[in-house]
């Protein structure tokens, strides 16, 4: 088998398992438009709670950020057992008066009604992509590679520990960084492969 061929093949490999090593990936490249994107890693833990009292990224900003910090969630993230959407994300406090944390939940006037929100061990535990603006935080937002746990609940009513959140994306290059990028691996191969016949 060609040496190019199975090494590439073995980088696919490799960034394939890591793609399944973690349950929401954060794309931070614009901070005014955080894409919060859901694998299909089932979930840790089992747990039985309501969309209102939703999930927390626990440690995900770097630093305490103000108590009543919280904002409105577009998109379609759920609960993959649920299929209704977060509509919020807020500032929490797993650790008691650190708020580093991330929640995610379903704005209700009503909690008692608001719809279940379950997780098992034996399927998936999220589904969908959502969009929030963290713009305000910029300077509190975890660098490439950082992951944490996801519990199922909030500060005041906190369950288990169902998953795991990465910070996965890396800003894109510009055109012309590809192009040189790629030029200079072209060069390199035709390089090997006059080497190699000499």
């Amino acid at each position: 088998m060609n040496k190019q061929i199975l090494c590439a093949a073995s980088l696919l490999a490799a960034g394939a398992a890591h793609a399944q090593l973690f349950h929401l990936g954060v794309d931070l490249t614009d901070p005014s438009a955080v894409v919060i994107t859901a694998t299909p890693l089932n979930a840790t833990a089992n747990s039985s709670m309501t969309l209102f009292d939703g999930v927390t990224l626990q440690l995900f900003f770097t630093s305490v950020i103000p108590s009543t910090t919280f904002a409105g969630l577009s998109g379609t993230l759920a609960p993959f057992a649920s299929g209704v959407a977060y509509d919020t994300w807020a500032a929490d406090d797993t650790f008691p008066g650190v708020f580093s944390d991330l929640s995610f939940y379903q704005s209700t006037d009503d909690p008692p009604s608001s719809p279940p929100q379950i997780f098992g061990t034996f399927f998936t535990a999220f589904s969908g992509t959502s969009t929030m603006n963290l713009a305000s935080q910029i300077g509190f937002l975890p660098s490439i590679g950082t992951t944490g746990p996801i519990y199922a609940g909030y500060s005041d009513n906190l369950g288990p520990m169902i998953g795991i959140w990465e910070v996965t994306a890396v800003p894109e290059l510009p055109v012309a960084a590809h192009l040189a990028l790629y030029g200079a691996g072209f060069a390199g191969l035709w390089t090997f492969r006059r080497f190699r016949k000499s």
